[in-house]
């Protein structure tokens, strides 16, 4: 089955997709660090790197068009100016789903898309969808239900254009256990000191830090500096390694921000210190393989990863999309020879 995917990013929601059987031939992504790192994962790929604008010519015959349009338009971190954001990318994918017509839809957005202030736009786009032939579907999904060691709540839309096909759709079981942040970066908590400040990214050791691990110590974390209105707030909540992490956002990857996941070091000598998570321990957060080729330095990976989708999560809903895809398995013949041509 062969998919596209649109605001592709670094690439996590088409590395699902790929997981989950989905050959992805095509991905469009405007920022150059994000497009480089796309066509490194996915060199036979044709990758758009440029804004898009809706009219771009897809590949003919595609299963499945995926993609999340910026959330910057909707998230309540930002302005939230809706379809009146120049960034709301939802007339661009529905451009593409329009001249496409593929066999099914992925989107991904945030779930603040749901409010009140943005609910009859998301109206407009389900009535979009609805006159272009497509059954949608729609539901809010936490990523740590699904293997992915973080908290990370997301709106999904699944629409297909053969209603039969809607029908048999499943959304993806929840797992039984949630992973934690320790299951996942504990052999990279060795690797990494912590900067110079609280605010720096941590360095990597020239040694690993002799029994280093990841500690519990609540979900408390350093105040703020006096005299900046927040000396009493608890910024940079520091993780527990039993649960998983807080969201992994875009605004993590500036130097001083509050934003940015924190976790407690404790040596075997018994010292212990604060630190902010370097890239490499939030790309295992996000479900990517440990040779992820990424491209740009530490602040514009940390930015494609507070973009992505976690891989597990792609894979678990390309997954789904791929069962309704897939023809029904015939039934076996009937062995019941006594009763056959009865009602049962």
């Amino acid at each position: 089955m062969r998919a596209a995917d649109v605001f592709c990013g670094g690439g996590g929601l088409s590395q699902g997709l790929r997981l989950a059987g989905f050959d992805v031939v095509w991905g469009g992504e405007m920022v150059p660090e994000a497009a480089e790192t796309y066509q490194n994962a996915f060199p036979d790929a044709e990758v758009v790197a440029r804004k898009l604008d809706g009219a771009e010519l897809l590949p003919a015959e595609l299963d499945l068009l995926a993609g999340g349009p910026p959330c910057q338009p909707f998230s309540s971190s930002g302005k939230r100016e809706g379809k009146w954001d120049p960034r709301d990318g939802f007339p661009v994918f529905l451009g593409l789903l329009e001249s496409s017509q593929p066999r099914a839809f992925l989107i991904e957005e945030v779930p603040n898309l749901l409010t009140q202030k943005h609910k009859p736009y998301f109206a407009q786009v389900v009535n979009a969808i609805s006159a272009l032939g497509y059954t949608a579907r729609w539901l809010v999904i936490d990523a740590a239900d699904h293997g992915v060691p973080q908290h990370r709540k997301r709106l999904f839309m699944v629409g297909f254009k053969d209603r039969e096909l809607a029908d048999r759709f499943v959304w993806p079981t929840p797992q039984a256990r949630q992973p934690g942040i320790g299951d996942a970066i504990a052999d990279l908590v060795p690797l990494f000191r912590a900067g110079n400040t609280r605010h720096s990214r941590p360095e990597l050791s020239p040694d690993p830090l002799e029994g280093a691990v990841m500690i519990d110590v609540g979900r408390g974390g350093t105040p703020g500096e006096k005299g900046t209105g927040r000396e009493r707030s608890l910024l940079y909540k520091l993780q527990q390694p039993w649960w998983p992490s807080n969201t992994v956002t875009v605004s993590a990857e500036t130097c001083g921000s509050e934003h940015a996941l924190r976790i407690m070091v404790q040596c075997r000598a018994g010292d212990r210190f604060e630190r902010r998570l370097h890239w490499r321990e939030v790309a295992r957060l996000q479900t990517f393989p440990d040779d992820w080729p990424w491209a740009g330095g530490d602040r514009a990976i940390l930015k494609q990863l507070g973009n992505a989708v976690p891989c597990a999560l792609g894979r678990a809903l390309g997954g789904a999309v791929a069962r309704a895809l897939a023809p029904p398995k015939a039934k076996p013949p009937s062995t019941d020879v006594a009763l056959e041509g009865f009602a049962r």
